[in-house]
């Protein structure tokens, strides 16, 4: 090969595997950390959020930190349209590989949002791909209600599909990563395309009821004070959904279980101790629980009401509120109907409501009540009532607040 041949192909060789390379990468460099490329990739992953869920997305700032890893500031989910974000984080730091690895600091969750999220999980890990692995780990996730908040320290999660099936795992501190983590497990078993598996049990720290009372509206009857341990699973799919709970309940609202605040039968705080209950589309089906309490009160009336309905005196007081010194209710559901139960020994044996050594209410004689026995125990006597109808419905809309007396 002639001499001159050979330095021009080495020229450009050199042009071709060095200074073109090079003038790339720093054109690059440069248009990255440009106005116009930063702007451009924050756009870019904010379409990205966007098509992933379906939410309009904004972001402060986008910065590749090494190979692989990125992180995003100042994220905002909002539904279109919603002034309020679903979600708000402080820093987001994602790392793709064999595992993808997503970092959260600081998030903020709306607790009235939380059913979009539960959504969400079920279908992202029905739709995974085999061998898909996703670990996330997060710090100071904040729950935010409407006067009100829960705090989790840490959460640690895996969302992985393999031939068995897909499944979502999360573990959550409620302070500093002492004791048992809160464990909450979704699984998706490979031969049932469209049912979901929840399955959640409280660690060393009781979780507040009004984290589930979105997904369990009955719950919200307990109070925004209550807690829960214990285990619930909750099965989803083309038949209906069925829940299973058991655990115990503390600091129960005992006005807003038994009524309104406003004409509560009982108020004060208890605990409903839950041994088994089976909830099928929203209908209990089967129950076995303890409601107790160590001080209240009752509404005289409802009491009154109560004893004569099953044979027993009555009290002096006709209106207004009778204080209690133990409250114990041993309540049963099944095939045969509702079994109400007091203390089960001593020598106040039934009784429901006593007031020292006063018992102001003992058990029904009758064995099983019925469902209309039931309801006429829970609704409070009184000459002010009307059946409920959609003829009612409609009247009550018709008449002026005013002139309901």
């Amino acid at each position: 090969m002639h001499d001159r041949t050979r330095r021009t192909l080495c020229r450009l060789l050199f042009l071709a595997m060095v200074v073109v390379p090079t003038v790339v990468v720093a054109t690059w460099s440069i248009y990255a950390n440009s106005r116009l490329g930063i702007e451009s990739r924050r756009e870019r992953w904010q379409q990205r959020f966007e098509q992933l869920l379906g939410v309009d997305v904004t972001v402060e700032s986008v910065r590749p930190t090494i190979p692989g890893t990125v992180e995003l500031d100042g994220l905002r989910f909002a539904l279109p349209g919603d002034k309020e974000p679903l979600v708000t984080i402080g820093k987001l730091r994602l790392t793709t590989g064999e595992i993808c690895i997503v970092q959260l600091e600081n998030v903020h969750v709306a607790a009235s949002q939380l059913d979009f999220w539960v959504d969400w999980l079920e279908r992202t890990t029905r739709q995974m791909n085999l061998d898909d692995l996703v670990r996330v780990v997060a710090t100071n996730v904040v729950v935010d209600h409407e006067s009100e908040k829960d705090t989790f320290a840490e959460v640690v999660g895996v969302l992985e599909k393999r031939e068995t099936g897909s499944q979502a795992i999360f573990n959550l501190w409620r302070d500093e990563s002492q004791g048992d983590p809160l464990a909450l497990q979704l699984v998706h078993e490979p031969h049932e395309q469209r049912q979901s598996r929840w399955i959640l049990q409280t660690g060393s720290t009781p979780l507040p009821v009004r984290l589930l009372a979105g997904q369990l509206a009955v719950l919200s009857r307990l109070g925004s004070e209550s807690m829960f341990d214990g285990q619930l699973t909750c099965v989803k799919g083309e038949h209906g959904e069925r829940v299973e709970l058991v655990g115990k309940f503390q600091a129960v609202d005992l006005a807003r279980l038994s009524g309104l605040p406003a004409s509560g039968m009982l108020s004060g705080r208890g605990q409903l101790q839950v041994k088994q209950c089976w909830v099928l589309d929203g209908s209990c089906q089967k129950l076995d629980a303890v409601l107790s309490a160590e001080t209240g009160t009752v509404d005289v009336t409802w009491l009154n009401a109560t004893a004569r309905r099953w044979g027993m005196p009555t009290q002096q007081a006709t209106r207004g509120m009778q204080e209690f010194s133990d409250l114990y209710c041993h309540l049963e559901l099944d095939g045969n109907g509702f079994r109400i139960r007091g203390q089960a020994e001593g020598d106040d044996q039934g009784a429901l409501l006593r007031l020292a050594d006063r018992v102001l209410l003992q058990q029904p004689r009758i064995g099983w009540l019925s469902v209309a026995q039931m309801v006429e125990l829970l609704v409070p006597g009184s000459q002010e009532q009307l059946p409920a109808t959609r003829h009612t419905a409609h009247l009550l809309e018709a008449i002026e607040p005013t002139r309901l007396r």
